[in-house]
């Protein structure tokens, strides 16, 4: 006689008094970062495209066009299609996972090892429905939301863990002070978000249901009846697309508020410096080094200056921590390097 025996998971052990709780465009769901976390760096929240208004307008253009079954089937396909997307790349190894490659493709942060993810005692980065959410957020991690593709599949490593030593503060390097505010890793990630987004998904989706359905209504419809019927057709699928742009905008918003309220070192002091060459962001027990020729993008706003880099992260550096000199000099650096401002969203 076989007897199945239920096992309670085992609760994670060893976190790290320095530990970060940030969302997974990608999933929908919650990461835990174990390594000491600088606030400088931040791993974006993908602004929601896919949005459960954009699933709602499908579903009601397929119904109204039940006359035409070939583009209501084309609508699914599209819908279904941008849902597989966002579970591509699925599997990422938690920082300090003991069975990851560390050398190879299943570099830690990279990759997975793929054994992690069936163990009890261990929290993997990406978690889909079948894995364990952070306590706290199980409302969030059960969300439906669909986030649009991200830049990076993978969740990268905020900073390495190495002590501060002094032989890394060279003269030629300018210093500046600054502590994150909750607004200026808001302000970063709308940056992010905008120069990030794709919008022709969404404008090909609303585009196609509106001709279908003025299609089928010029079929019984003619004359005056026919532009009325149109025009508000067209004012209801813009209606929709402003709708899902805003949902997506106060999402994406509020899990960047979520993540940074969640990191225990986020409002420490940051000492950023620069030279001609890299940018350091240093804060207590952890730092982060970046070449001036890995970060792609730059953007700004009245009170935020950001650095989009190609891993998918951004560092914002509030305005009020730099004179003009400094931020000129920033841009001199990056425009040496290739980076190229940002063309932003108008949402």
């Amino acid at each position: 006689m076989v007897r199945a025996i239920r096992r309670r998971p085992a609760r994670p052990h060893g976190k790290s008094d320095e530990s970060l709780a940030v969302w997974h465009p990608d999933t929908a769901t919650i990461a835990v970062s174990e390594l000491p976390v600088t606030a400088a760096s931040i791993v974006p929240v993908r602004s929601t495209i896919i949005s459960p208004v954009t699933t709602i307008t499908a579903v009601i253009t397929g119904l109204m066009a039940t006359a035409i079954p070939v583009p209501a089937i084309v609508t699914r396909i599209i819908v279904m299609a941008r849902a597989r997307r966002a579970h591509i790349n699925a599997f990422v190894c938690a920082v300090g996972c003991p069975l990851a490659d560390t050398t190879g493709q299943g570099e830690t942060g990279k990759g997975c090892c793929g054994k992690c993810c069936k163990r009890s005692d261990h929290i993997c980065s990406f978690m889909p429905r079948t894995h364990r959410a952070l306590p706290g957020f199980d409302k969030v991690a059960r969300s439906n939301t669909l986030m649009a593709r991200s830049a990076a599949s993978t969740l990268p490593l905020p900073f390495a863990h190495h002590p501060v030593t002094k032989a890394a503060n060279n003269g030629d390097l300018m210093p500046a002070r600054y502590s994150l505010t909750e607004q200026d890793v808001v302000d970063g990630n709308d940056m992010w978000r905008r120069q990030q987004i794709n919008i022709w998904p969404l404008v090909t989706v609303l585009a196609f249901s509106w001709l279908l359905i003025s299609a089928y209504m010029a079929r019984t419809l003619t004359g005056l009846s026919l532009v009325l019927t149109v025009l508000f057709i067209l004012i209801l699928v813009l209606a929709l697309g402003a709708v899902t742009l805003w949902h997506g905008k106060r999402q994406s918003r509020r899990m960047s508020a979520i993540a940074f309220s969640q990191a225990t070192g986020a409002s420490r002091e940051v000492r950023v410096t620069w030279n001609a060459e890299k940018i350091e962001f240093r804060q207590h027990k952890a730092y982060r080094t970046q070449a001036w020729r890995e970060i792609s993008r730059w953007a700004e706003s009245d009170t935020t200056f950001v650095l989009l880099s190609a891993d998918g992260m951004f560092n914002p550096i509030p305005k009020r921590a730099l004179t003009a000199e400094d931020l000129s000099q920033i841009k001199g650096h990056l425009a040496a390097a290739g980076a190229k401002r940002a063309r932003l969203l108008f949402y």
